[in-house]
C-alpha cells in the first residue's frame, strides 16, 4: 500500500558563506565523459589509492600516480557499440575482478575484465535506441548468487517507458520481467537493502498519467517488489539520482535527493530519514534553488563525524542536528556549470573527502592534511577518538573510512559478518595521532567468497602514551552494506 511520509521543513541559513575554496584538478583531457557518461572511483591497480573507471564514448581507466601525474588508458570499446551512458562494476562471472555492466544506448552489455586492461564484451540484450539519462542499478535480486540487473528501458515497446528487471540464470543467460511498462522511469539509486530483510531494494523516480514522484521498491527476496510513494509532485525535468548512506549513524540507509517541484518554482534539496523499515520522513535542507538539474551527494566534508550534503558547486554544512544546515560554495566555479554526478572519495589519500564531477574534474579538500610527524605541533590533530563514515555504501567493491585518533594508540580495526564472524582485519597494531584512511577491498585475495549482506566494522582502541594499555579500550562499530 502506497503511503505520503510527511515533509518537514527546517531552518536554514539565508546567507550564503565562502569558505576555503577546494582546489580543482583536471584529469586527463581525452577521459572527459562529455556530461552524458558516468564513472566510478576504484583501486584497479591495487596500490590502496583511488583510480577512476570512466564511461562515455569509451571505456577508459584513470590510474591514480598522486603526488604524480595520472596515467590513461583508452580501451577502444566504443568501436563496439558507441556510448556508455551509465554503468557498475560487479563480479559478473565470479572470478574475483571486478567487471564492467553498463547501458549503451541500443544494447545491454557487460564487459569482463580479463586483467592487465583487457576486457572482453558480452551482449546481454538489444534494445530500442533511447535517451541517453536512462540508468542501471545491479545486484543479487533474487538471492541465488549472481549479480541482476535493474534497468530504466525495455527491449521491447517504447525506449521512453517500463522498468526492466534482467535476471541471471545459471547458465549465464538473462530473463527479463518488465514492470510499468506504461510508465517512465528515471533517477534510479543504487541497489540496497532498506529496510533490514536482507533483501535488496531500490529508490526510483516513476512518471505516470496521473503522477510524478519518488518511490521505494521493496523486494521480497524473489524478484518482486512492492512500492511506496516518498514524495509526490516531482517536476519531470528535474530531478537527481538519490544516493543512499547512513546519514543520522543510526545504523539504516537514509538518502540525499535534489527535485523541483515545478519548472523554475520550489527547486530543493532533501534528504530522507530511514527508521529502519523502509519507511522515510524527508527534511528539506534548501528549498530556493534555481532550476540546474544538478547532482547531489553525501559526505562528513569536515571531519566533525556528521553527514553533510554536496550539491553540484554547493555545500550544506550539518551544525550537529541533521536539520540545520550553514550553504557555502566549495568551488568559485560558475554555478551554472553542469554537475550531472557528483561522487565524494579521498582521491589524494589525505583523509578527508574529495569530489569528484562528471567532466572528469576533482576537488581536493583542504581539511586536514596527514602529514602527521614528530614535529607537529599538534593543533590540527583530531579532539576525540572517531571512526567516521564508511564511503561508499552500500558498495560493491571496497569502502573507505577515516579512523581520528588524538594521540598515539594501540588500534585494531577488524570486520565481522552478521554471524559475528571475523571476515577482515584493516589495521592491528600502533597508530600515531592524526586522521587514517582505512580500507576494506572485498575483491582482495582470500575475499571472492564474501556474500552480498550487511557487515559491521568495529575499532577498538587504547591509550598508549603511558607505555601500557587501559583497563577498558575504546569501541566504535560501524554497519556498511556488500552489495554484488
Amino acid at each position: 500500500m502506497r503511503s505520503l511520509f510527511s515533509i518537514l521543513f527546517v531552518l536554514t541559513f539565508s546567507c550564503l558563506s565562502i569558505a576555503q575554496l577546494w582546489t580543482s584538478h583536471e584529469l586527463p583531457a581525452s577521459a572527459n565523459t562529455g556530461g552524458y557518461g558516468t564513472f566510478i572511483i576504484f583501486d584497479y591497480d591495487d596500490d590502496s589509492d583511488g583510480d577512476v573507471v570512466a564511461l562515455s564514448q569509451d571505456l577508459r581507466i584513470m590510474t591514480n600516480n598522486l603526488p604524480d601525474e595520472w596515467s590513461l588508458w583508452n580501451s577502444g570499446i566504443f568501436q563496439e557499440f558507441g556510448t556508455m551512458y551509465d554503468g557498475e562494476l560487479h563480479d559478473m562471472d565470479l572470478d574475483g575482478d571486478q567487471d564492467v555492466i553498463c547501458y549503451a544506448g541500443s544494447e545491454l552489455p557487460w564487459l569482463e575484465n580479463l586483467g592487465g586492461f583487457e576486457f572482453e564484451v558480452h551482449v546481454i540484450a538489444e534494445l530500442e535506441e533511447s535517451r541517453h539519462w536512462n540508468t542501471i542499478s545491479c545486484g543479487d535480486i533474487d538471492n541465488d548468487g549472481d549479480i541482476d540487473i535493474v534497468l530504466t528501458q525495455t527491449s521491447t515497446g517504447s525506449a521512453s517507458y517500463g522498468l526492466s528487471f534482467w535476471m541471471q540464470e545459471n547458465d549465464g543467460t538473462f530473463t527479463e520481467t518488465v514492470m510499468g511498462a506504461t510508465n517512465g522511469y528515471g533517477s534510479l539509486s543504487q541497489l540496497a537493502d532498506l529496510n533490514g530483510d536482507g533483501n535488496l531494494d531500490f529508490l526510483i523516480r516513476e512518471a505516470n498519467a496521473q503522477n510524478n514522484s519518488l518511490i521505494s521498491a521493496l523486494g521480497d527476496g524473489d524478484g518482486n517488489f512492492t512500492l511506496q510513494e516518498l514524495i509526490p509532485d516531482l517536476d519531470v525535468s528535474y530531478s537527481t539520482e538519490p544516493k543512499l548512506g547512513d546519514f543520522d549513524f543510526d545504523g539504516d540507509l537514509d538518502f540525499v535527493f535534489y527535485h523541483g517541484e515545478g519548472i523554475y518554482v520550489g527547486e530543493k534539496v532533501l534528504w530522507g530519514q530511514n527508521d529502519g523499515a523502509g519507511n522515510f520522513t524527508v527534511h528539506v535542507v534548501e528549498n530556493n534553488l534555481d532550476p540546474s538539474d544538478k547532482a547531489v551527494e553525501m559526505l562528513d566534508c569536515d571531519n566533525d563525524g556528521d553527514m553533510d550534503i554536496a550539491y553540484g558547486p554547493y555545500l550544506y554544512i550539518n551544525e550537529g542536528d541533521n536539520l540545520t544546515f550553514t550553504e557555502t560554495l566549495y568551488t568559485d566555479i560558475d554555478p551554472g556549470y553542469i554537475f550531472d554526478r557528483l561522487v565524494a572519495a579521498d582521491i589524494d589519500n589525505d583523509g578527508d573527502m574529495d569530489l569528484l564531477n562528471e567532466e572528469v574534474r576533482w576537488f581536493e579538500n583542504p581539511t586536514i592534511d596527514l602529514a602527521v610527524n614528530e614535529d607537529h605541533d599538534g593543533s590540527a590533530l583530531p579532539s576525540s577518538f572517531a571512526l567516521h563514515p564508511a564511503y561508499p555504501n552500500p558498495f560493491n567493491a571496497s569502502t573507505t573510512l577515516q579512523l581520528s585518533l588524538p594521540h598515539a594508540v594501540e588500534v585494531t580495526v577488524s570486520v565481522y559478518n552478521v554471524m559475528g564472524q571475523q571476515v577482515a582485519t584493516l589495521a592491528d597494531g600502533p597508530m600515531p595521532a592524526g586522521v587514517h584512511p582505512l580500507t576494506w577491498d572485498t575483491s582482495a585475495a582470500g575475499n571472492p567468497s564474501l556474500t552480498s549482506g550487511l557487515y559491521f566494522i568495529r575499532a577498538s582502541v587504547g591509550d598508549t602514551r603511558s607505555g601500557q594499555l587501559p583497563d577498558r579500550a575504546t569501541h566504535q562499530v560501524q554497519k556498511v552494506m556488500l552489495v554484488r
